[in-house]
């Protein structure tokens, strides 16, 4: 998938129900690594905390692990940032979770394809 990331604000934190790689083509983009510090039980609530925060810059890679290893955020630094990100599996098969962090809540939605 080729993805843009504006820099007017970040993207909600979110997973993908993947593993996946991602390379910085163009731009730059501050990539944050949510971890999920609650029991994961609760489909509707979820507790995380910042976890990792990078600035990747063109040609850097990251990557993120198995759900629920998977939860980030994303936003571009000085203009748009624009990834390659390989996923290892469809990551549109299952709807993906978007987390509000203060409110501790979880929302799903589909995919866009």
């Amino acid at each position: 998938m080729l993805a843009r990331f504006p820099d007017e604000s970040p993207t909600p934190v979110h997973n993908h129900n993947s593993w996946g790689v991602l390379c910085v083509a163009r731009g730059r983009d501050r990539y944050t690594w949510w971890r999920r510090v609650d029991g994961g039980g609760d489909t509707s609530h979820a507790e995380l905390l910042p976890a990792e925060e990078r600035v990747l810059n063109e040609g850097d890679l990251a990557w993120f692990g198995e759900p629920p290893h998977d939860i980030h955020s994303q936003q571009g630094i000085d203009g748009p940032a624009w990834e390659l990100v390989f996923f290892g599996r469809d990551p549109n098969a299952q709807p993906r979770a978007y987390f509000d962090v203060d409110a501790g809540l979880v929302t799903y939605a589909a995919a866009e394809r």
